[in-house]
């Protein structure tokens, strides 16, 4: 994964994120904020997304390790009507930062194409792993494009970085 993001290299970034399953299609943009961190004496990247859900802050911090890209740890933080609320979460069991995941499974280049996203048109390099497809280009420390296959579908794709 580390041939698609380079965390080191960022410190915000936003992805407009479409998702559904039934022809029920839900479409949010969500703010991460990336800093460097340690959880269980392991060196880690803290990923925190900021959303507002139905006037909600919801805030999702997912802390992973910075060799493999494995989930570490999640943590959820909702502030609803005035109460805020924090709760433990778990890792994604499926995908590249799975729980399980070693940083060994192949990242397999299927090739270029032309990608259009929020943030621009350009000439992609397209990967597949562990069931999504990723769309990426050199001078960018994240993905333009992210597309997840399974029960809900759902398509990330890149509106600013910094």
């Amino acid at each position: 994964m580390g041939k698609l993001y380079n965390l080191g290299a960022l410190r915000e970034y936003e992805y407009r994120i479409t998702s559904g399953a039934d022809s029920q299609q839900g479409a949010m943009n969500v703010k991460y904020t990336i800093s460097s961190d340690t959880v269980n004496g392991k060196a880690a990247w803290l990923q925190q997304s900021d959303m507002d859900v139905q006037g909600n802050k919801v805030s999702a911090k997912m802390w992973m390790s910075k060799s493999s890209m494995a989930c570490l740890k999640v943590l959820t933080v909702m502030n609803i009507a005035g109460q805020t609320m924090s709760q433990d979460g778990q890792c994604p069991e499926e995908g590249p930062n799975a729980a399980t995941a070693t940083g060994e499974e192949e990242l397999k280049y299927i090739g270029k194409e032309s990608v259009t996203v929020p943030a621009g048109t350009f000439n992609a390099k397209k990967y597949e792993q562990a069931g999504a497809t990723f769309w990426a280009v050199d001078n960018i420390p994240v993905p333009l494009k992210v597309s997840y296959t399974g029960a809900d579908s759902t398509v990330m794709e890149l509106v600013s970085y910094k």
